[in-house]
């Protein structure tokens, strides 16, 4: 049976070029992956939305706003779903964020909500 997924915790850490950048902890039975998502540099149309938190740490770069978001609106969409079921766990992020932002045409699937997403590495306890 496929475990389902127990609990999601996140947290701001720096990336290699030292910004500010989430990393996530996903938790399905004995299996634990963890997500840690770059700062991009593009800026196209369909790149996600970063959330930072403005004021002076880390000259308004830091991701405090964007932890408690996955901790407080996440965790409970994605909590008891079947860790395997990615398309699912995707649509069930697009739909509690009710905004295109981070959608890449046609696949809702495609980096929905970093890194929460990449849910299915967590049965095998690889990193995403």
């Amino acid at each position: 049976m496929t475990p389902a997924i127990d609990a999601v915790d996140a947290w701001e850490v720096l990336d290699s070029r030292g910004d500010p950048t989430v990393r996530v902890a996903v938790t399905a039975g004995d299996a634990r992956g963890l997500f840690t998502v770059p700062v991009g540099a593009s800026t196209g149309r369909h790149e996600a939305v970063e959330v930072r938190d403005g004021g002076d740490r880390y000259d308004g770069r830091g991701v405090r706003t964007a932890v408690r978001a996955v901790r407080d609106d996440l965790e409970p969409v994605v909590t008891g779903r079947d860790v395997t079921a990615q398309r699912a766990v995707d649509a069930a992020l697009v739909e509690r964020d009710g905004t295109a932002y981070r959608l890449v045409e046609p696949e809702p699937d495609v980096d929905a909500l970093f890194p929460t997403t990449p849910l299915d590495g967590a049965v095998d306890g690889s990193e995403g």
